[in-house]
């Protein structure tokens, strides 16, 4: 179990470099649980913007997460753009 994972992605786009960031964190859940409740929960950012999804109450490796997360919105930049969408690095911290 990691309580803090990165994603970076390193790509061009029409020629220009650009970066995505993708960092999770895991932080304990305050008061009592129920029954069955995780006592962990995932806050992750996007570039330095809150970003929510329903399954980071589920999360239990942030690192794991964190490259869920990227692969996800990178296969969205890729819809988006196409071939002028060229990925130089991606790596998962």
């Amino acid at each position: 179990m990691k309580l803090k994972g990165k994603y970076v992605l390193n790509y061009l786009l029409n020629r220009k470099p650009e970066t995505l960031t993708v960092e999770v964190k895991l932080k304990m859940v305050d008061g009592l649980l129920k029954p069955g409740q995780n006592v962990w929960e995932g806050f992750a950012t996007v570039d330095d913007k809150p970003y929510i999804d329903d399954n980071l109450k589920f999360c239990v490796d942030a690192k794991l997460y964190a490259e869920i997360i990227g692969n996800k919105l990178k296969n969205d930049l890729r819809k988006e753009h196409g071939r002028k969408l060229r990925v130089k690095q991606e790596k998962t911290v």
